[in-house]
């Protein structure tokens, strides 16, 4: 059995503290678009991420690994028929193999980690299942991260991402050091550790796409990185070659996703009782109250199925085992005018709610 549902009414951001919370552990399957990822947890903190859409074709770690140049195409094949002999995971095979370090291991783990987090945070709409199971983190191999703190930075990249993209437009622009002066020489020492890895890639042949992939410090890291190299003048743009342009994605605040769903819903119930006030003709107004009061009752008994769910492992009998959980207040259970919701309990453990009609 497990936690379902639909990213449009059960926001990615709200799953991930749901799940946090509740110190739950198992695995996050997302699918969007044609894209899937899956998110690990462990006693609701984030153990691994894996992008299965960034490589459709073979393992995501292998090909990361071949990307960043840290092992060739020949010693991934390697590996990878080792893997299927001895079912070990391809970590495990890598380092058997003496391929690649515990540190190499646990870089790209967190590359792919934070880039899956980064994408899907993004995600508008698609579907997700959370499948509760006993987790045992390596911590050999990748770091265990806190799921508040690491979402508050990556919200945080993604308000800012689009700032990056007014110098950086797109991932096939290629760089070349300039000569250094006197005002520049002294500056070099004053890099940060990304900035002087990123000037040590930069050499007049790399694209920007080839940059992140071998520096392993996924796309904000390195436009972040470019940027101040550029403002810095200790590198300049030189061409532009042929690869998928990047769009910029509308900016927003990262502090809009600490109240998703609900502010929105404030604002339209504020302009509703406005319009009623002002309106001669009531009847639409009231009507569409009506919509949005009953969509937001229905979404508040879907978020406490899903607090259920995590903390029980299976859905309730009845709605009203959720007020008794003190989940829900027994009032939101019915619409004005006493009508109830209907909830269903399905054979196969998932549940049917119905809305109120309007």
């Amino acid at each position: 059995m497990a936690l379902k549902g639909k990213i449009d009414d059960f926001g990615i951001v709200e799953i991930f503290q749901l799940i946090s919370q509740q110190q739950r552990s198992g695995v996050l399957t997302i699918q969007s678009s044609g894209k899937k990822a899956e998110v690990v947890f462990a006693n609701g903190m984030i153990s691994k991420a894996c992008p299965f859409y960034l490589s459709l074709k073979r393992d995501p770690f292998g090909d990361a690994a071949v990307k960043a140049r840290l092992v060739t195409e020949e010693e991934l094949q390697r590996a990878l028929a080792k893997h299927n002999e001895n079912l070990k995971n391809l970590e495990e095979v890598f380092l058997d193999m003496n391929l690649l370090s515990v540190g190499q291991i646990q870089k790209i783990n967190n590359y792919l980690l934070v880039e899956t987090l980064y994408d899907v945070l993004q995600w508008k709409s698609g579907d997700y299942e959370f499948s509760l199971k006993e987790i045992e983190h390596d911590k050999r191999l990748s770091s265990i991260i806190t799921t508040e703190h690491i979402l508050l930075d990556l919200l945080r990249m993604i308000d800012e991402e689009p700032e990056l993209y007014q110098k950086i437009p797109h991932f096939g622009i290629v760089f070349r050091k300039n000569s250094l002066d006197e005002k520049t020489l002294p500056g070099i020492d004053e890099l940060t550790i990304n900035e002087k890895t990123i000037y040590r890639l930069v050499d007049g042949i790399k694209t920007t796409q080839d940059i992140i992939y071998q520096s392993v410090l996924g796309r904000y890291n390195t436009l972040k990185s470019l940027q101040s190299l550029l403002e810095g003048h200790f590198i300049k743009k030189i061409a532009a070659k042929k690869e998928p342009y990047l769009k910029p994605p509308i900016k927003k605040n990262y502090r809009q996703y600490v109240s998703y769903g609900i502010f929105p819903i404030i604002i339209v119930l504020l302009l509703l009782g406005l319009r009623l006030l002002l309106s001669p003709s009531l009847s639409e107004d009231v009507a569409s109250y009506k919509k949005v009061f009953a969509k937001t009752q229905s979404q508040k008994i879907k978020n406490a199925l899903n607090v259920y769910f995590l903390k029980r492992g299976n859905y309730p009998v009845s709605l009203e085992d959720l007020v008794h959980a003190g989940l829900i207040k027994k009032d939101d259970l019915t619409y004005p005018g006493g009508v109830k919701y209907g909830y269903h309990l399905q054979a196969d453990g998932s549940y049917r709610l119905e809305d109120a009609p309007l």
